[in-house]
């Protein structure tokens, strides 16, 4: 991932490439479970309704919290934060000017796109704004969302290619190795057919259907 890039901005990239990693896990678990699949998400409301609609909250708002961090200003007060901004900033300083002003053009693509996101985050989730709290409380399309995140992970794969041309990161790849919530569904769909087996007072002894942890 990080092969022929300058040791001054390896630490950087990499900070900022495991952050966004984290920020695409939650991301794909939330597609997959909330989105892609109108009979899975009608699993999980069959399941408990109140529950998986409260993880879905918590999915969606920690990934635009994510998106909000990486999209600040380099600094708030005294402190300095990690962004992406300062990738630019520091691609520039280094002397790579050209991948400076692309890096900056594409990062002004990614600001326009999700100012709906940052302005959630900044009036909703990281503050409560006053005003905002008494109006219809905003919501994003998963489109805002996806298309942001498609321009930052084209924004890090753009940094990376100017030292390995032959390298792109799939990111993709990156969350198939975190697990989508497959296994998830599968204990889901076992916990409805149990509770069939329950009213039937079919419920085996042994196995994956049983009553092993009917205690816990």
């Amino acid at each position: 991932m990080v092969s022929g890039i300058p040791s001054e901005l390896k630490s950087l990239f990499c900070l900022l490439h495991i952050d966004l990693v984290r920020i695409l896990v939650r991301w794909d678990m939330y597609i997959k479970l909330y989105v892609d699949n109108t009979h899975r998400a009608r699993l999980l409301s069959t399941v408990d309704k109140n529950f998986f609609s409260t993880i879905s909250s918590v999915l969606s708002d920690d990934v635009v919290t994510g998106i909000g961090r990486m999209t600040d200003a380099t600094t708030t007060g005294k402190y300095n934060n990690l962004v992406i901004r300062r990738l630019v900033d520091k691609s520039k300083s280094s002397g790579y000017d050209d991948l400076a002003t692309d890096l900056m053009n594409k990062l002004e693509v990614i600001n326009t796109v999700c100012r709906p996101i940052r302005l959630i985050r900044d009036k909703h989730l990281a503050h409560r704004d006053l005003e905002m709290a008494q109006l219809p409380e905003l919501t994003l399309s998963t489109d805002v969302i996806q298309n942001t995140l498609d321009g930052i992970m084209d924004f890090m794969n753009t940094f990376c290619r100017y030292f390995n041309k032959s390298h792109t990161i799939a990111y993709c790849g990156v969350i198939t190795d975190f697990g989508s919530g497959s296994h998830f569904i599968k204990s889901l769909r076992r916990i409805v057919e149990h509770r069939r087996l329950e009213s039937e007072d079919m419920v085996p002894e042994v196995g994956y259907l049983s009553n092993e942890f009917r205690d816990a």
